[in-house]
């Protein structure tokens, strides 16, 4: 799968979601990343990609850590140095099948700021 993904961030992102089966609707709704955010990110609309949503987009795809990693890299990102980073790395090392809500509750508990915006 690796071998197959493209090198730059939209066109891997978009890779991956085929691969995975999963639409940009489904994907905001799992995420709660907004589909506008999330069709700017698979079209290159812009500058830079927030790692928390990238992060939030990885563990609603329920991607397997070495994939993850794959993707973040790809977004120009390297988790390590902060806290926040290395919460980032557990949850995608550890509780990558969990749903948004509790990796934002663990986040929360941790005093840590959540991946994406809230539930209604």
């Amino acid at each position: 799968m690796l071998e197959n993904m493209p090198a730059c961030f939209p066109a891997a992102l978009r890779y991956v979601m085929t691969r995975f089966g999963f639409t940009q609707e489904a994907l905001a709704f799992e995420s709660k990343v907004s589909e506008s955010t999330i069709g700017r990110y698979r079209n290159g609309k812009v500058e830079s990609f927030s790692e928390k949503n990238v992060v939030a987009l990885c563990v609603a795809m329920h991607l397997p850590p070495w994939l993850s990693f794959a993707l973040i890299e790809k977004a120009g990102f390297s988790l390590a140095a902060t806290k926040e980073q290395l919460a980032h790395l557990m949850i995608l090392n550890c509780m990558y099948m969990r749903s948004i809500d509790e990796v934002n509750e663990y986040l929360r508990e941790r005093g840590t700021d959540s991946l994406s915006r809230e539930t209604a």
